[in-house]
């Protein structure tokens, strides 16, 4: 990363910047960038061009990959069973879920001969564009046009496919070193973003991992694999 950023493949102010890389590539200012994603057609839609994507590396699940999409029921809700309802909607009913994440047939989509969807004629932009990987069951939401018919199918293939973490199902009770995980993410603020852009120079390493072992990273890791063990034991 570091001899890319001084090639000059990086933005200078790339460590710092908020701005996207699809934004970035509509405005001129960039060829290409990394993000997870499944499918190109809502990039190429972001960036008002048509882009490739190119996997880096073979698929593989996480519990982060799980858990960061969940949809879950508030402890205080006031009617547990209705909300539990709807989400069971989100999960199982084609047309709530289509209604939900690419909104009404005629207005914002319409079917077209293959069994895809696309925007009625006149319509450019319908406010369901980056819906349809947020909520509920993908599997049953309709494909838009300039994506694989058998998108789904792939990705279904890719999830079964997709070489697991041991730890899936595993939860981390960060409570017995939340201080030091406050600390040592405080340190993380401070490089991760230089190193992982090439801004920082490698040299600057050893400092790093002296603040983050000053900031308890030990600790933490101690502790995660501690949890880690007896929840293998109990498995």
């Amino acid at each position: 990363m570091r001899d890319w950023y001084q090639k000059g493949y990086f933005s200078k102010d790339v460590a710092t910047s908020q701005e996207t890389g699809s934004n970035l590539i509509k405005a001129g200012k960039a060829f290409s960038y990394i993000r997870n994603i499944n499918e190109c057609y809502s990039e190429s839609l972001a960036a008002g061009t048509e882009l490739v994507c190119v996997p880096l590396e073979d698929s593989y699940m996480t519990r982060n990959s799980v858990a960061s999409n969940m949809m879950s029921l508030a402890r205080n809700s006031e009617q547990p069973d209705k909300a539990i309802q709807v989400l069971e909607l989100f999960y199982s009913d084609e047309a709530v879920i289509n209604l939900f994440t690419n909104g009404i047939e005629g207005k914002h989509y319409v079917k077209r001969d293959n069994d895809l969807i696309g925007k009625p004629e006149g319509v450019t932009a319908t406010g369901y564009d980056s819906n349809q990987y947020a909520v509920g069951n993908n599997f049953l939401s309709y494909i838009w046009e300039g994506n694989d018919p058998d998108m789904w199918k792939q990705l279904r293939g890719e999830n079964e496919s997709a070489v697991k973490s041991r730890a899936m199902g595993f939860s981390f009770d960060i409570n017995p070193v939340k201080t030091q995980i406050t600390s040592v993410a405080n340190v993380q603020n401070q490089y991760d973003a230089g190193f992982q852009t090439g801004t920082f120079d490698p040299s600057e390493l050893g400092a790093y991992l002296d603040k983050l072992k000053n900031a308890g990273v030990e600790k933490i890791l101690t502790e995660k694999q501690n949890q880690l063990n007896q929840w293998l034991e109990n498995k």
